[in-house]
């Protein structure tokens, strides 16, 4: 790891922090600032990696972009659902070609999956989604 990346690594955990303050406290303007800064500075050290394969750079690179994009679209005060659900889409399919270039270890997808569904087994249960069956 670069020094470039690690000091950029840093950036993104203090705007993540301060945009997880600002949802906390309802402070819209600086979770407007501190979410996309938090993204910018996760993609600027993603760029500033070495990876072995520089087409799975690109991938993941791509992903976060389009993360950003989802981000800005769902923040925006007019209704940009779509345009966010499109763009986090198109982020997963990124992030899914990256690790197919990177070569998928069929265990580690496995645990992937479980995580995956535990993850909406739990959701499903907050929501009193059960409670009805």
């Amino acid at each position: 790891m670069t020094v470039t990346t690690a000091c950029l690594l840093v950036v993104f955990g203090v705007y993540a922090a301060g945009n997880w303050w600002a949802v906390e406290a309802g402070n819209q303007r600086l979770e407007w600032l501190c979410k996309p800064a938090a993204m910018v500075a996760l993609i600027g050290a993603a760029i500033a990696l070495s990876p072995d394969d520089p087409a799975v750079k690109t991938a993941f690179v791509i992903g976060l972009v389009l993360s950003l994009a989802g981000d800005v679209f769902l923040m925006l005060p007019s209704d940009r659902f779509l345009y966010g659900l499109l763009a986090f889409f198109g982020a997963h399919l990124a992030y899914v070609v990256g690790f197919v270039l990177a070569g998928l270890e069929p265990g580690l997808l496995l645990v992937g999956l479980v995580a995956v569904a535990a993850g909406v087994v739990l959701a499903l249960s907050a929501s009193g989604f059960f409670q009805g069956l």
